[in-house]
């Protein structure tokens, strides 16, 4: 499990995950979640 540690990410960026993982933001300080889907 990796985790985002930017303070902001591009569309782009989540265009390219999007393919390969799930982002998932977590509670109030909205830290994003990446999950590996395979």
């Amino acid at each position: 499990m990796l985790k985002h540690t930017k303070s902001t990410i591009t569309f782009e960026e989540i265009e390219m995950l999007s393919s390969n993982y799930i982002l998932r933001v977590q509670g109030p300080t909205k830290q994003i979640e990446i999950l590996k889907t395979n």
